[in-house]
């Protein structure tokens, strides 16, 4: 098993649980639809709003899609053969940052490392790996003591969780420079993203009964979104560039739920046809994000004619999620040749 490649779940089935694991692929490819029509909107300001991150508080389709994706990396590590070692998840790691600091550079025409997406990745992943060092019954202490950390920290901090006055803003500013939603400040309660994840995964792989594991996971499911909610009431608002504790469990409880829906459509009622293009997707999440990635920079000096194209189609609106689109219909053809001749790339 791999961090962002499916290993047995992309593979196919060769036994009843084996088959199972498909819902898993379909979750992480439908991260990587959100991902593509997120990032390649044609027109920002014509996107509509539930494609647009939330300007600081709130909580929108795109803001759900990174923490997904950071879950479902979660998922996958209790259904890896073995165990990941200290040298493979260093090594994995190492790769993402590379490889996510080259996408950057390249964006950006500056090369030398830097933080984005992948890089937030390789850093959750690392760290919850640690945390699963730990005796399996401190896990959930310390990932909620985290939480709970973190909580005091926004309270305590005379700017709260305000812009530019809050103590992740402060801290950024002081070791980076400045702030950013991609910063290291973020990676303490991610990492909890990426071990709720692990929970949902244990669901999957230690309950041999079909009714377990969808019981488990609503259980989950439903735990996490109270708490949430709980903490949203007690002031904790929703908050994608800061992390917070509310916006880790209620995220974690949408993905806990999909995940439960994805494992009864797909895994129980042999919906694989329906699901095949989010399952090719996901099999190849790490390729698909960075040939894509790569190819919104190339695009970008033709991209205001297709944008012009296709506003005089159908409108602004149009053209913003159209030119979007383009990149997910364009990934998932790589992904299902790559899917048929059974070609998985691994980090």
């Amino acid at each position: 098993m791999t961090l962002l490649d499916t290993g047995t779940a992309a593979r196919p089935a060769t036994s009843p649980r084996r088959s199972r694991l498909l819902a898993v692929d379909a979750l992480r490819g439908l991260a990587v639809v959100g991902m593509l029509l997120v990032n390649n909107t044609g027109l920002p300001a014509s996107t509509p709003a539930e494609l647009a991150h939330s300007d600081w508080h709130g909580l929108t389709i795109a803001d759900l899609v990174f923490p997904l994706f950071l879950f479902v990396v979660g998922v996958a590590v209790p259904l890896a053969k073995t165990p990941a070692s200290l040298r493979s998840v260093l090594r994995r790691s190492a790769l993402l940052f590379v490889i996510g600091s080259l996408l950057v550079s390249a964006k950006h025409a500056h090369f030398g490392p830097s933080t984005g997406v992948l890089q937030h990745i390789a850093g959750a992943y690392l760290l919850c790996w640690l945390l699963l060092r730990l005796p399996r019954r401190w896990q959930p202490v310390v990932a909620i003591g985290l939480l709970g950390a973190v909580w005091a920290a926004y309270a305590m901090w005379g700017g709260g969780y305000e812009p530019t006055q809050n103590v992740a803003a402060r801290v950024d500013e002081a070791l980076l420079g400045r702030f950013s939603a991609e910063q290291p400040h973020n990676l303490p309660t991610s990492m909890v993203s990426v071990w709720f994840g692990v929970l949902a995964g244990r669901a999957l792989v230690e309950h041999r009964d079909a009714e377990h594991r969808l019981a488990r996971l609503l259980l989950l499911a439903s735990s996490t979104l109270v708490a949430g909610l709980a903490l949203v009431l007690a002031g904790v608002p929703l908050n994608k560039p800061l992390w917070t504790p509310s916006y880790v469990l209620i995220t974690a409880g949408i993905g806990t739920t999909l995940l439960a829906a994805a494992h009864q459509v797909v895994d129980r009622w042999g919906a694989r046809a329906p699901a095949r293009p989010l399952v090719v997707l996901g099999a190849n999440a790490i390729a698909v994000y960075v040939v894509t990635s790569l190819a919104a920079v190339l695009a970008s000096p033709w991209r205001a004619r297709v944008v012009d194209a296709l506003r005089s189609l159908g409108g602004a609106r149009f053209a913003a999620v159209a030119y979007a689109t383009l990149f997910v219909v364009a990934g998932w053809a790589m992904c299902e040749a790559l899917y048929r001749r059974r070609y998985f790339i691994k980090l």
